[in-house]
């Protein structure tokens, strides 16, 4: 085997031959359900990856896993308490999609998602709104957790394409501003 050039696919046949054996991978794994492990992580992470190749099969193996995530998730209260994790990468996959395709089932669980994340605000130790793992309460202490909320932020950035209203960002932005 060749070291890679550039990592180009477009100008690297290394760089090709490994996009198209993570392509291969993704199409070999997908369950039956249309999900990837039955974790709505690594399905949001496969499904755009394969949407990204443009590939009309590839466009409904995503649907699969669409339609998996609307059945398994109906509310967002169904992610359980580190919700907002899987909330902000399922809020993700739904704008990518609708923005794909138009599908507007998907626009509902994107609105109640931020309503959802909305809810369950608590003050932090800095006393301001912020967002732990999910609604049920703020970690270490009191204190707020950026990465579940920054997953949040860019499914809500990616929504408002979509027509969806913000409002995560809003709640968040006296806590970012703070600990920038």
């Amino acid at each position: 085997d060749q070291a890679f050039a550039n990592l180009d696919p477009a100008s690297d046949p290394q760089a090709e031959k490994l996009l198209d054996d993570m392509i291969s991978f993704l199409e070999k794994t997908q369950r039956e359900d249309g999900s990837w492990s039955g974790d709505i992580i690594r399905t949001t992470f496969s499904a755009l990856a394969l949407m990204a190749t443009e590939k009309p099969a590839h466009l409904k193996r995503a649907r699969r896993a669409i339609d998996w995530s609307l059945a398994k998730y109906p509310k967002p209260e169904a992610y359980g308490n580190l919700g907002f994790w899987s909330g902000g990468y399922a809020g993700t996959l739904y704008a990518e999609w609708f923005l794909r395709t138009g599908d507007k089932r998907v626009i509902a669980p994107m609105e109640q998602l931020r309503d959802w994340a909305i809810a369950g605000q608590h003050n932090s130790k800095w006393d301001v709104p912020a967002l732990g793992h999910g609604p049920d309460g703020l970690p270490y202490d009191q204190k707020a957790l950026i990465a579940p909320a920054a997953h949040l932020i860019v499914a809500e950035a990616l929504a408002k394409r979509c027509g969806v209203k913000s409002g995560i960002w809003e709640l968040l932005t006296s806590y970012i501003v703070m600990t920038w």
